[in-house]
């Protein structure tokens, strides 16, 4: 997230004119004001700082080994496998109506802050900016539901309750049972210093 700059030298893009509306009932007026995103471009400078810091970033380090995503990759995957452009085109958008804050959409990265700020500062628009919250990477892991008990324990670790996350199942609860049950029983085992409860919440009686 970077603090708004001299945003007058770069490319605006605005919005559709005239304003979509999601529903035929809806009305244009019922929506806020449309603010402009702009367009900045990396250049040779910036694909140089990338480079040659490459072995400080975790998913070229092999810190991380998962596989990016396909249609997302970083600004380092976009500099090394488009090794033939000497840009790439960044969409700053703005965080709000009334926010002061900048998001630059097309440059994910794992690199530490510092190289962060060499890229930020190598572009247009841009050269004499701070970064608010640094960029960052994320793995996500998989954990098997079948080996999940009717507490929602992992059966490989003793006391482990597993929360997870809400899935689209607009059909059935059981993924909102998933959550709320590990988080009622959790503070119980610690205080009681048990790892079972006698209570268990069955198909026939959970919803």
């Amino acid at each position: 997230m970077l603090e708004p700059s001299t945003l007058g030298v770069l490319a605006q893009q605005h919005g559709d004119n005239p304003m979509p509306v999601f529903s035929f009932m809806g009305n244009a007026s019922q929506h806020p004001q449309q603010v402009p995103c702009y367009i900045t471009h990396t250049n040779e400078k910036t694909h140089d700082v990338i480079r040659s810091n490459l072995d400080r970033s975790p998913m070229y380090a092999g810190v991380i080994e998962g596989v990016g995503p396909r249609y997302c990759p970083s600004i380092e995957d976009k500099v090394m496998r488009f090794a033939d452009r000497n840009q790439h085109q960044i969409f700053l958008e703005p965080e709000g109506l009334t926010s002061n804050e900048i998001y630059p959409n097309g440059i994910s990265t794992s690199l530490p802050f510092d190289v962060q700020m060499q890229i930020v500062r190598s572009m247009q628009g841009w050269k004499t900016r701070r970064i608010v919250r640094p960029g960052y990477a994320i793995e996500y892991d998989f954990f098997d539901p079948r080996d999940l008990n009717r507490r929602w324990r992992a059966s490989l670790s003793r006391g482990c309750s597993l929360l997870v996350r809400l899935t689209a199942l607009p059909v059935t609860k059981k993924p909102l049972r998933k959550v709320c049950w590990p988080v009622l029983t959790l503070p119980v085992c610690l205080l009681t210093k048990k790892v079972g409860l006698r209570h268990v919440l069955r198909r026939i009686s959970a919803y």
